[in-house]
């Protein structure tokens, strides 16, 4: 790898973000499961960010799916923010990345992004089935986190 200043500076403000969000959590008053949540899928989107951007999901760092794969950390911290961090809000939010996470990936298998890879399919079928997986714990921690109902 041949990291540039501009990288190590954006590595450092990743990190410095996903260590203050996760402080923030571990000392907030929230429930645990709403705690346990948080912390899966802070840690699940700065690994993504560093998994596109070092390596690739999907074919190698370059290949413009990583690209994709990013839009989905986006649009988890977007709906977070929609939803005021309310746990049936991020409930919903995290379901539908873990279904762009799969749809991303159904579309890369098939139409053969990644394929100059020694080990692909399977390199896309359990690092983005991880990735799903991670989103979908989350958001059942979140889920089990909400107010019981009246």
């Amino acid at each position: 790898m041949h990291w540039s200043i501009v990288d190590f500076v954006f590595a450092t403000i990743l990190l410095l973000l996903a260590g203050a969000v996760i402080l923030f959590t571990v000392k907030s008053r929230r429930p645990m499961s709403y705690r346990i949540g948080a912390l899966v899928a802070v840690l699940s989107i700065l690994l993504m960010i560093m998994v596109c951007g070092a390596v690739g999901l999907i074919g190698d760092e370059t290949h413009p799916a990583n690209l994709l794969l990013l839009c989905i950390p986006a649009s988890g911290l977007f709906g977070a923010a929609v939803f005021r961090f309310r746990p049936d809000g991020l409930y919903r939010t995290l379901v539908v990345m873990a279904l762009a996470q799969v749809l991303i990936s159904a579309v890369a298998l098939s139409e053969g992004w990644g394929a100059s890879s020694d080990v692909w399919p399977w390199d896309v079928i359990i690092g983005n089935g991880a990735f799903a997986a991670a989103w979908l714990f989350s958001a059942a921690m979140f889920r089990a986190s909400r107010p019981p109902r009246r």
